[in-house]
């Protein structure tokens, strides 16, 4: 069995997040990641045989490229198209709460 997480590891956890927790969900979380660890280790524990490791074992090429500066489009040309413009920039109607 894997090691069991404390209620002082949970509340320096929860305190490095800045959340407050009461007595009652540092218990109940330190029970549930210690669960989960447990999880973890058994998980660990498994062989898997090494023709799965290598099935996953691969770089996808297409995505990496030569990291490369480009000419950028002109300011200009991208704003003459926008149906509402302000200080330079595009101007959208206010989707959170009201607008100035």
């Amino acid at each position: 069995m894997s090691k069991k997480i404390s209620i002082e590891e949970v509340r320096h956890v929860a305190s490095l997040a800045r959340l407050r927790l009461t007595e009652a969900e540092a218990e109940l979380f330190s029970e549930q990641l210690s669960v989960v660890i447990s999880h973890m280790s058994d998980i660990e524990e498994l062989h898997t045989g090494q023709h799965i490791q290598e099935r996953y074992n691969f770089v996808d090429e297409t995505a990496l490229r030569e990291d490369r500066s480009e000419a950028s489009i002109e300011r200009e040309s991208i704003l003459k198209g926008a149906p509402l413009v302000e200080d330079f920039m595009f101007k959208v109607p206010p989707i959170l709460g009201e607008g100035k």
